[in-house]
């Protein structure tokens, strides 16, 4: 995160009681002992916090809600309900233009740019327990060609899929050891979102190839095998995982 003078409002407030910004720098965490420059940062951080929540607060309503659009990436119609805007600005905005509807109450502003993996940041905000998997995942992590129409998501046996999503997704059901390996988070259009890492992704591949086809696993795994950072011990711990050691030696052998 940044330090409070490298916003703008920190560096103003510095100027205005006259500190040299030199000496505010981030709290010195290696000691316990307090110093001028961590009270005089801690003191810009709650001035510079405070400003902003009166400003918010202090916001026509249709300001605040597209200030919320901006900042969350996807909207939703609780996330207003908790800074106290009406639901009713989500349609307003939307007939004015500002908003955009991307979802079953999720919206985006207008004019915001939006990659090729848009629909998994929506996902990611109705879904948060699913990780993204499969197709999706050798789209995010740049291992094939295919550009899946569907978001592929991984979920517990037991859970529910939200029959209000309104979006396109195919759903991979996982064992809670599988489901928890490998897991990171990426940024999607200003969303976090649960994604399996590059291993646990080709290991899937085949672990589910008979639903992807075996082809695209094996194209995952080539592009894979061409990166100078690959971790093969890694790929192999999580072959064991979802129980694919045997299918994918002969194939990983085969490439080397």
């Amino acid at each position: 995160s940044k330090s409070p003078t490298d916003l703008p409002i920190g560096r103003d407030l510095g100027r205005l009681v006259g500190w040299d910004l030199e000496d505010v720098g981030e709290p010195d965490r290696s000691s316990k002992r307090r110093t001028p420059g961590t009270d005089r940062a801690r003191v810009l951080r709650n001035v510079a916090r405070t400003v902003f929540r009166s400003t918010f607060r202090n916001m026509d309503p249709a300001k605040r809600t597209m200030s919320l659009a901006r900042r969350l990436g996807v909207l939703r119609p609780r996330d207003l309900e908790a800074h106290g805007v009406a639901r009713t600005y989500l349609a307003r905005l939307c007939a004015q233009g500002q908003l955009r509807q991307i979802g079953r109450g999720l919206y985006v502003p207008a004019d915001a740019e939006q990659s090729a993996d848009s629909n998994l940041a929506a996902v990611g905000k109705r879904i948060p327990a699913g990780v993204v998997c499969l197709l999706s995942a050798l789209r995010v992590h740049g291992l094939t060609t295919q550009a899946p129409f569907e978001a592929w998501i991984a979920l517990p046996r037991q859970a529910r899929v939200p029959k209000s999503a309104g979006l396109p997704i195919r759903v991979v059901r996982m064992v809670p050891r599988s489901l928890e390996a490998g897991v990171e988070k990426k940024t999607v259009d200003g969303v976090q979102v649960s994604v399996f890492d590059v291993e646990k992704t080709v290991a899937d591949c085949f672990r589910f190839r008979s639903r992807i086809g075996l082809d695209i696993a094996l194209e995952g795994m080539r592009e894979y095998l061409r990166r100078p950072r690959r971790n093969l011990e890694k790929l192999l711990r999580y072959a064991g995982v979802v129980r694919v050691q045997k299918a994918i030696r002969p194939y990983l052998e085969a490439m080397l």
